[in-house]
């Protein structure tokens, strides 16, 4: 489950820069809201997302839609990192 929403998060990341967009901060923020059953996971899941960093998240989101081989590779490898971080928020 942790794994679709954070493809899904990178996949709304890579799309379009349009400032319609919300940015990567809010989609994981948003996705967490909803997967985290208890106040207890979504503190522990925010606090993982907000110490990537806004940047880190854009620069995921962007290597994983549009980057080169190397690039989303690495960006395969933020995301199992990511997915590992919040699994362990779980009870």
């Amino acid at each position: 489950m942790l794994r679709a929403a954070a493809l899904l998060m990178v996949a709304t990341l890579g799309v379009s820069a349009c400032r319609s967009q919300p940015s990567a901060q809010r989609v994981a923020e948003d996705l967490i809201n909803t997967l985290a059953k208890t106040d207890e996971e979504r503190d522990c899941m925010l606090t993982k997302v907000d110490a990537i960093g806004k940047d880190k998240l854009e620069k995921i989101g962007t290597d994983a839609a549009d980057g080169d081989a190397a690039s989303k590779a690495a960006a395969n490898a933020e995301l199992d990192k990511l997915e590992a971080d919040l699994k362990s928020c779980l009870k």
